[in-house]
C-alpha cells in the first residue's frame, strides 16, 4: 500500500535521484524542477507516492485559477504525475489513484472534482486514469508536447 504525503524541502535530495526514462520525460517533467516552485508557490503542493520511505511517484495538486481545464472553482488541478521507472508496473499508479480521493478529502474537504490534462499520445497514462475513475470531458487543449485530453473524476464530499 501507498501513502500519499505532501512534499517538503528536505524531500529534494530524494527527488535528485528520481529516474524517469527519455520516453517518460516527453510527457512530464522531472519532479525535481516542480516541486522547489511547488513548495513556495501559494496555488499548489506537491505530492509524493510513497511506500515505506521510498518516494516511488510525485505530483502537484494546484488550487484557484485552473482554467482551461475546468472553470469551476471545487476543482483541483492534478500534474506532473509520474511514477519512477524501477517503480513501474507494482500497481502503484492505482494504489496512487484509489488513495486520491481520501488524501483530497483529508487536505481539501470543499474540493469536488480533480482534473488533469493528458498527453493524447501517453496511452499508457490513459489506460491508469480511466481505470481510476477518471472520465474524458471531451475538451481538448495544448500542451507543451502536444494536444492534451481534458479528464475529470468527481466524488460527493464525506
Amino acid at each position: 500500500m501507498v501513502d500519499l504525503l505532501f512534499l517538503q524541502a528536505e524531500h529534494l535530495k530524494s527527488l535528485a535521484s528520481y529516474h524517469l526514462t527519455d520516453e517518460q520525460l516527453v510527457f512530464t517533467a522531472h519532479p525535481l524542477e516542480r516541486c522547489l516552485s511547488a513548495i513556495l508557490s501559494s496555488n499548489c503542493k506537491p505530492v509524493g507516492i510513497c511506500k515505506g520511505k521510498d518516494i516511488v511517484g510525485f505530483f502537484i495538486l494546484q488550487w484557484g485559477d485552473i482554467r482551461p481545464y475546468t472553470y469551476v472553482e471545487d476543482a483541483l488541478l492534478l500534474r506532473a504525475y509520474s511514477i519512477q521507472y524501477p517503480y513501474q508496473r507494482q500497481g502503484f499508479a492505482k494504489q496512487s489513484m484509489n488513495e486520491l480521493p481520501v488524501f483530497v478529502n483529508r487536505y481539501f474537504p470543499d474540493i469536488r472534482k480533480v482534473v488533469l490534462g493528458v498527453n493524447y499520445n501517453n496511452k499508457l497514462a490513459q489506460k491508469v486514469y480511466l481505470a481510476a475513475g477518471f472520465e474524458d470531458t471531451g475538451r481538448r487543449i495544448q500542451g507543451q508536447a502536444g494536444e492534451q485530453y481534458v479528464f475529470k473524476k468527481d466524488w460527493k464530499l464525506e
